[in-house]
């Protein structure tokens, strides 16, 4: 008998703010609980620039046909934790931030209607995301799961769906005499959940919805720079692709974020009589031109702000989409002598990903301030 090792999957996650397209600064590691399951299907995790990879222990008994040393059983999951240094990722990423908020984290797995893209001649992907906003997050939870209970919702059950939205717990929320909830927690199950994504929803007597949230429970412990969990469920359409002897990739494409940026200049006016003339006007400033139109970018809205006549304001029209390199050629010029412009600063600087502010419903700005004179 002998043995080889080749590679199973390749998970990659791709990111449109990097110039290069793959997202950088990120690695995962394996559950506890997957970490066991790789030993058991002898399989080795090893992380590459941007995801990783999943070997497996091949033998041969004639040296020419090759299989798997510990078939992996068909609806068997592998959940690993995805962690970045960048303490900004989800700035730069198309995602609504409100929705990751209290410890939330993004969840990307495969299931049965996940979509495929084959190259020739054998490779075949798995598009567990494309690129879309990110919607919403999950929270994490232990696998002996207790559930908070909502009392302003005032709900008369807990139920719990599995990855599949199958049933697998319905609970009654227990009232005193006065029908008023009891318990603030609730234990679902007295046996612990294997760990996979899973829905807890709050409804009233009749089974209406009141409240839904998804959790990923784990015996694991998340660090803080735990940003996500990637999921690698092996159904029949991977076991297909493996039977068939594919490449397998498992790719998951975040998109850059678009924000509104916003230049704040203001004017610092000289006093002394002969100086004044110095003075920089701000009604009379633009970017790039006397339209306020800056190439790739597109036009900007001045605005002199109320109460502060040496402050003038230029916000973009449209949001613009955060990149690695930064736009070049954005300049402040003074149109006094129009058509003529005077430059008075070249290269203004982009605005920081880590200084979003809210903009209304699902929007984002991010502000420069700067002073001249």
């Amino acid at each position: 008998m002998s043995f080889q090792y080749e590679i199973l999957f390749q998970a990659d996650m791709l990111h449109s703010y990097f110039d290069s397209g793959m997202a950088k600064d990120i690695g995962f590691k394996p559950t506890l609980q997957c970490a066991s399951l790789l030993k058991d299907y002898r399989l080795n995790f090893k992380n590459t620039s941007n995801g990783f990879l999943l070997i497996a222990e091949q033998i041969t008994n004639d040296g020419v046909n090759w299989v798997q040393a510990a078939p992996i059983d068909v609806g068997q999951s592998f959940n690993f934790f995805a962690f970045s240094s960048r303490s900004d990722l989800l700035n730069i990423t198309d995602a609504n931030l409100s929705n990751f908020s209290a410890g939330r984290k993004f969840f990307f797995g495969n299931n049965a209607a996940t979509p495929t893209t084959a190259t020739p001649p054998a490779r075949l992907s798995f598009d567990i995301w494309n690129g879309a906003t990110l919607t919403s997050g999950v929270s994490l939870g232990s696998t002996n799961f207790v559930a908070a209970v909502n009392k302003s919702l005032n709900p008369f059950w807990l139920v719990m769906l599995d990855a599949n939205a199958n049933i697998i717990s319905k609970t009654f929320i227990a009232r005193n005499s006065a029908n008023e909830i009891i318990y603030d927690k609730v234990l679902l199950t007295e046996q612990p959940l294997p760990e996979d994504i899973y829905t807890l929803q709050q409804t009233d007597a009749l089974g209406n919805v009141l409240s839904s949230e998804s959790f990923f429970l784990t015996d694991s412990a998340a660090d803080v720079s735990t940003i996500g969990i990637f999921q690698i469920r092996y159904n029949a359409a991977v076991d297909a692709a493996v039977t068939a002897g594919d490449e397998i990739h498992f790719t998951a494409k975040l998109a850059a974020r678009k924000i509104k940026w916003v230049y704040r200049i203001e004017v610092d006016q000289y006093s002394l009589p002969t100086e004044i003339p110095n003075n920089y006007n701000p009604a009379m400033l633009c970017l790039n031109s006397v339209t306020n139109t800056v190439p790739v970018l597109g036009p900007f809205t001045p605005n002199i702000l109320p109460g502060t006549p040496t402050v003038v304001s230029f916000e973009s029209n449209s949001a613009i989409a955060l990149k690695e390199s930064p736009y070049i050629g954005v300049s402040l010029q003074d149109k006094t002598n129009a058509p003529a412009l005077n430059t008075i600063i070249n290269n203004l600087p982009n605005p920081s990903p880590q200084l979003l502010g809210d903009a209304g419903p699902g929007n984002y700005k991010a502000e420069v301030s700067l002073k001249i004179k």
